[in-house]
């Protein structure tokens, strides 16, 4: 997807309105996550003005000395964290920076950090609603699993849990929402048995959930599980909704 001439939101627009000003490119969103932004527009999934046009215009700050005291105006945001994949990557980057000590701390006393990528099946005419609906009931659901809470990860193994809901798009497949829960936890259970506990745990729990039963993964591609020291995972994926 190739940004408009006059939009001021993207970091490749050579033609943005900062060239044109001579300002340097200083806004920390990705260009990925606009293009999905644009997308969920086109798509008629966002239709809340504000969230439609988040990040089009600047306006005058409030407090001019911050953060950059040389530049009076900001770009606009529209705040809705939970609808807007561009406020929802600053809060993301936000929650990201506070994690990364208490990630280190887990790290440098023998934890880990698992990351786990839960996914559901679909096809390109799957609504994109009602799969985010699944997805975030099923999760919910999961969490108060027995597998969850009292095998792999009770309170005495957790460190934290930061939940993470993203939406990527393929000419094949249509829109693919799945969820990333990134865990810190001192569990000593092997990686590949811990798959095989959430696996099934996952498949179990969106049958419950799912009226729809071809959304229900099969076991071996419903849940991805590592340990991910970085807390990073694929930079194909673009977030958009964090409970």
């Amino acid at each position: 997807m190739v940004a408009s001439s006059n939009d001021i939101r993207t970091n490749s627009d050579k033609s943005s309105i900062y060239e044109d000003r001579g300002w340097n490119k200083s806004d920390p969103i990705p260009d990925h996550i606009y293009d999905i932004h644009q997308s969920l527009v086109e798509e008629g999934i966002i239709i809340h003005p504000e969230i439609i046009n988040c990040s089009k215009q600047f306006i005058r700050k409030l407090e001019p000395d911050l953060p950059n005291p040389d530049k009076p105006r900001r770009i606009k945001r529209c705040h809705y964290v939970n609808h807007c994949p561009i406020c929802n990557n600053l809060l993301e980057q936000y929650v990201e920076k506070q994690m990364n000590p208490y990630r280190q701390m887990l790290l440098d006393n023998g934890g880990k950090n698992i990351l786990m990528t839960f996914k559901l099946r679909h096809n390109q005419k799957s609504s994109l609603k009602h799969l985010q609906k699944v997805l975030k009931d099923s999760i919910k659901k999961l969490k108060d699993d027995n597998i969850w809470k009292r095998t792999l990860f009770p309170s005495k193994y957790r460190l934290y849990v930061k939940t993470e809901y993203e939406i990527s798009w393929s000419e094949e497949n249509g829109f693919h929402p799945h969820c990333h829960l990134q865990i810190g936890t001192t569990n000593p259970m092997p990686i590949d048995e811990m798959k095989s506990l959430i696996a099934t745990a996952w498949t179990r729990v969106v049958t419950t959930v799912s009226p729809n039963k071809f959304f229900i993964p099969n076991l071996s591609n419903g849940v991805d599980v590592t340990d991910t020291p970085s807390g990073k995972h694929s930079k194909d994926k673009d977030p958009y909704g964090m409970d």
